[in-house]
């Protein structure tokens, strides 16, 4: 069962005893010499899961690495584009793209507006928001050209990963200023009366100071579907940004960093219920960092804040939506024995909303200390057991005015709750090829402010009806059993890996219906609904050559079935597609690169709102088939012309319940310098 002692699980092994420095998770992440590591392995590295450098093929959790090569290839032009042209090629990841700025992407099913199961970070900062619950992509201050690799872990990692990390983890790593040297400028115009453009520059301040500089732009018209259905949704959408990144060695065993970002967007986004919006949104953040190497460990730390203004015109949001985000982590990450490692990490966050509307210009905030523990161990060269446990302790607050003649004042939010997550994986190098890894899983969805401190009222008809948050709101618990199969055929240049899971989610949270408080007053609240149960099963087959030929095909299967309390308005189980079929074919040959991308992804139904009942409905949207591609020439060793093109096989096609995504052409140009 546990193989022979092959070289290659000798190198990984030997990594493990000599390569930690530097090497911690998040704070980080970017301290890391990966092209010396990539060269070592013939392969991405990773070391989001357990700190120390691991292969995909040796993380304890079921994770896939996307390459800048595969960015590049995919035909995505900016961060926005990623999980449409990105994210939905690979198996286990549903997308439904909302708009030209916007998508909804969950993991191992259960997708909706504003995916709130989805952890996103950059280096380990999250971008998620903690209003709604939620990453807009077009806000994540990163330009293409600066990624190194995106990490993608599915299924419940809140232990490895941290807070809300539910369904699943996306963590995109950009090149260090201090190791690499990237410098692009980069232009794109095409259909839609879309341009834009990008440029990132890296240098060495002095010897042991880098510095990486990008920003980028762009703005088009948006589909044909929003600009058909009235004024609210006829606005150009638009998205500039710009950030600043710096590492600098602090004599022979310390790293230092600072990171500035600022980002605004406008976008249509599908909302809550399956509505449209038109939404504006700025944000920024600071965050600095530092990891050094000591006689009890490598110790990291970092302290970052985020904050986000959103003006929801489609909800006519009087003032806007302000959040802001404050974390701190510290780990120490600890080699006990040449084949252990330890990793304790202590964190504090502060989240806090305010809203003339949605809160009543109140504020409302939570408070959030947790500790994790991590132990990797590897009892074997070929066998790895890597176990993680988190507790969070949330308290809950809310200050500001109430409203008049309801029976809540702030002090009915003062609130906490305690959860746990865990993680649990053993990966078996059964031979240099084989690869068995079993998992099983637990995390913590926590709800989200709104969930927690919505305060509106509206009068019709002499009656008073208000929308109020539930201060007593469990979380949502994910747990999920996993089991998987790993096979490289390098003479071949072929790669199989298959994964069956099960996962069951608790204490779901839904909007109630409304109930009379009293004669003149309706109230409308949060509530914890009941469970669901999945079944899945992914398959992926790769082949490359040398020649320069690509071929990949993936297949998803989900079934997801509700024990729901009452008729709420989830529709979980059927708003997951059922089979999902991902195919892509490339060619190199000299300077000239072809791809060609196909998905298949079978009907699903969301809930939409009845505009003028105020009732839910099933609403179907039909599967579909899409064909991307993309042809790129290298006119120089610095100088690339791309043209690339979306849904080529049909005019436009649905993938929710808001307008039909178009057909789009894209030509891009690109600089190295």
């Amino acid at each position: 069962m546990f193989g022979s002692f092959n070289s290659k699980a000798t190198k990984l092994l030997l990594l493990s005893c000599t390569a930690l420095a530097f090497s911690a998770s998040g704070a980080a992440a970017q301290t890391i010499n990966y092209g010396s590591l990539e060269q070592m392995f013939g392969e991405p590295v990773t070391t989001s899961a357990t700190g120390k450098p691991q292969t995909v093929s040796d993380a304890p959790a079921n994770m896939i690495i996307i390459t800048a090569e595969d960015i590049r290839r995919s035909g995505a032009v900016t961060i926005a584009d990623v999980p449409g042209r990105v994210l939905q090629n690979y198996a286990g990841i549903d997308v439904q793209q909302a708009s030209l700025g916007s998508a909804n992407v969950g993991i191992n099913g259960y997708d909706q507006p504003y995916s709130p199961k989805l952890l996103v970070l950059v280096n380990g900062r999250q971008v998620y928001l903690d209003d709604y619950g939620y990453t807009e992509w077009a806000t994540i201050p990163v330009e293409l050209a600066e990624i190194r690799q995106i990490e993608v872990v599915k299924g419940p990692a809140s232990a490895l990963f941290g807070f809300n990390a539910v369904n699943g983890a996306i963590n995109i790593v950009t090149y260090s200023p201090l190791y690499d040297t990237v410098r692009e400028v980069t232009a794109a115009g095409g259909s839609g009366n879309y341009a834009g453009g990008s440029a990132v520059l890296t240098g060495h301040i002095v010897d042991d100071v880098g510095l990486r500089l990008s920003t980028g732009a762009y703005g088009g018209d948006e589909f044909d579907g929003w600009k058909r259905s009235g004024a609210n949704y006829a606005k150009r959408p638009d998205r500039f940004s710009v950030s600043a990144d710096s590492l600098a060695k602090i004599g022979a065993h310390t790293v230092a960093g600072i990171e500035l970002t600022s980002t605004s967007s406008q976008q249509t986004d599908i909302v809550t219920g399956n509505g449209a919006s038109d939404n504006f949104y700025r944000t920024w953040s600071a965050k600095g960092s530092l990891t050094s190497e000591t006689p009890i460990g490598v110790i990291s730390g970092q302290v970052y804040h985020n904050a986000a203004h959103t003006s929801v015109d489609g909800l006519a949001v009087s003032g806007g939506l302000d959040n802001s985000t404050t974390v701190a982590q510290l780990s120490d990450l600890l080699q006990i024995t040449p084949a252990q490692t330890v990793r304790e990490s202590i964190e504090y966050r502060h989240n806090s909303m305010s809203s003339e509307q949605l809160t009543n210009g109140g504020t409302t905030s939570y408070d959030v200390i947790a500790d994790s523990l991590m132990w990797d161990w590897q009892i074997l060269p070929t066998l790895s057991w890597t176990n993680a446990g988190r507790v969070d302790h949330l308290s809950l607050s809310r200050s500001g005015a109430t409203l008049s003649g309801f029976n809540r004042d702030n002090s009915y939010y003062d609130h906490s709750l305690t959860a746990y997550s865990y993680n649990s994986g053993l990966v078996d190098k059964v031979t240099d090829e084989d690869s068995v890894r079993v998992a099983i899983g637990q995390a913590i969805q926590a709800p989200s402010l709104l969930d927690f401190g919505t305060f509106q009222e509206a009068m019709r008809g002499g009656k008073t009806y208000v929308v109020a948050g539930e201060a007593s709101l469990k979380p949502t618990l994910v747990k999920k059993y996993e089991a998987g199969y790993t096979r490289t055929m390098p003479e071949y240049g072929v790669t199989l890996s298959s994964s069956v899971y099960y996962q069951k989610t608790d204490e779901m949270n839904a909007l109630l219906a409304p109930y009379a408080l009293n004669a003149s007053t309706v109230l409308t609240t949060d509530g914890n609904v009941g469970s669901s149960d999945e079944r899945g099963f992914e398959a992926s087959v790769g082949y490359k050559t040398k020649s320069g030929v690509a071929l990949d095909a993936n297949y998803t299967l989900a079934n997801i079935r509700e024990k729901l309390n009452g008729d709420y308005p989830l529709a979980e189980e059927k708003g997951t597609p059922t089979n999902k079929v991902n195919l892509h074919a490339g060619y190199t040959i000299g300077s000239l690169e072809l791809d060609a991308y196909g998905h298949y992804v079978s009907h699903i139904y969301q809930q939409t709102i009845n505009g003028g009942t105020g009732s839910t409905q099933l609403t179907g949207v039909p599967g579909y088939f899409e064909l991307d591609a993309r042809v790129a020439y290298h006119l120089t060793n610095s100088v690339t012309a791309a043209l690339s093109a979306s849904s080529i096989d049909v005019a436009h096609h649905q993938e929710d319940t808001g307008a039909a995504v178009d057909h789009r052409v894209m030509g891009t140009i690109g600089v190295k310098f």
